[in-house]
């Protein structure tokens, strides 16, 4: 069934009241991200899918997301206050066919609604890009989806000097 978006948020807005403190930007394995992100991911394909185009039902593969994550192969940076993950951004990592160099692919990419007003996603988002260039990846490929507001993220990735290169179908 469609995922009860409002209800997720005020119960993950309920969790998060009184956060205050630093916020622990970090690469953490599968093991610290899973199962306590599972709440914003429900959180995060409600919001960018509402309407259910993807055509795909929200499971998450837990067992390819240990192997990927114990093979190097998918980093997982997560903003976290008091403890708690309040955004997170996954990578997938591999080799391109065409140019002989390591290529990451921008997986999912969330913060907290009641985390937004603050500049969490976009220092997430640089820690990463950097610490992925300190890891060998020469190329970066950057995506938004075109609902749930994600469309403005465009400009984000051109300020950051990305260029679009292709429009994506499900």
């Amino acid at each position: 069934g469609k995922l009860d978006y409002q209800n997720m948020t005020h119960a993950l807005a309920q969790a998060q009241r009184g956060a205050s403190g630093p916020v622990i930007l970090a690469r953490e394995p599968w093991t610290a991200f899973w199962p306590e992100a599972e709440a914003l991911m429900r959180v995060h394909r409600a919001e960018v899918d509402p309407e259910g185009v993807a055509r795909a039902p929200f499971s998450i593969n837990t067992e390819l997301g240990q192997m990927l994550s114990d093979a190097g192969a998918m980093p997982i940076w997560t903003a976290r206050a008091q403890g708690s993950i309040v955004a997170y951004l996954v990578w997938n990592l591999g080799p391109s066919l065409d140019s002989q160099s390591l290529l990451a692919t921008q997986g999912p990419w969330f913060v907290a609604p009641d985390r937004r007003a603050s500049s969490i996603g976009i220092r997430l988002y640089k820690r990463a890009l950097s610490d992925l260039r300190e890891m060998g990846v020469e190329r970066a490929l950057l995506h938004h989806w075109a609902l749930g507001g994600g469309e403005r993220l465009g400009k984000f990735f051109e300020r950051l000097g990305g260029t679009p290169l292709e429009v994506t179908y499900s």
